[in-house]
């Protein structure tokens, strides 16, 4: 039940600061094309998918660890070394590596 859960916590906490980070810069951009200053409800629009599909899009290997983590029943690599690696001191590049690789 719980396979998953770090990288999945990982994803969604890089998600939403990539997406927000994205979102505040777009829109800037979006504002300052603008006379008035003001968005339209069709610039509003294309700035939020676009703020999301680069989050996204920039995310796939992380999601593609957390799927395969999810998915595996003989993944075999300590998830705790996964995804609290860079706190212990290095990375366990084995793991994240295995995972793509199934």
């Amino acid at each position: 039940m719980w396979r998953g859960t770090g990288p999945t916590v990982w994803r969604l906490s890089l998600g939403a600061g990539l997406h927000f980070t994205a979102l505040d810069a777009l829109k800037g951009a979006a504002e300052a094309r603008r006379p008035d200053r003001r968005m339209t409800a069709t610039d509003a629009f294309l700035v939020g998918g676009l703020s999301r599909a680069i989050a996204a899009t920039a995310l796939c290997p992380v999601t593609l660890v957390r799927h395969r983590i999810f998915e595996s029943d003989d993944f075999d690599c300590d998830l705790a070394r996964l995804h609290c690696g860079a706190v212990a001191g290095g990375l366990h590049l084995g793991c994240t590596f295995r995972a793509i690789e199934m």
